[in-house]
């Protein structure tokens, strides 16, 4: 009885065990959309990161190259006649951090808020908080375009 109860728990934590690293293997391959790695040192993928931004008119809130981190904004107007919607404010975060001497990997996070227009003859607006983005395909479409960027400049 002793051997089969050992035996039984012993089973319950392998299996506990096993799920645990699944979810976990799972959730770090459902965010690898966020990441891109670039064959150029860390420094020129910086600076070529930041004359990206500016050239696609992002505004540039902060940046801390000891960190290797830019945080960019940018304002998205949507222009439909009977819409209180006025445009999405994408926050944009870059993570620049050397993989090699060779290779960096960029990380990006986009928070996302949606600007309304509250209807009174004011002309109040207001934010409603959206959060971080999940949307697989603006951050495949903004770090594709960054990485085109970054290659363009490379080859010149």
């Amino acid at each position: 009885m002793k051997k089969t109860l050992n035996l039984l728990l012993l089973v319950v934590v392998l299996l506990l065990q096993t799920k645990a690293t699944f979810a976990q293997q799972q959730t770090s391959n459902e965010k690898t959309y966020r990441t891109i790695e670039v064959e150029k040192n860390n420094t020129e993928v910086f600076n070529q990161c930041i004359d990206y931004l500016f050239s696609m008119d992002y505004f540039i809130l902060s940046i801390d190259q000891n960190a290797g981190f830019i945080q960019a904004k940018k304002f998205t107007p949507i222009n439909k006649v009977f819409s209180f919607k006025n445009g999405d404010k994408e926050t944009y975060n870059f993570l620049i951090r050397p993989v090699s001497s060779n290779t960096s990997k960029i990380t990006l996070s986009i928070y996302l808020e949606t600007q309304y227009y509250s209807g009174s003859d004011s002309k109040v607006f207001y934010y409603e908080d959206k959060g971080i983005s999940q949307d697989e395909m603006l951050y495949t479409k903004t770090l594709n375009n960054l990485f085109d960027y970054i290659v363009q400049k490379q080859s010149k």
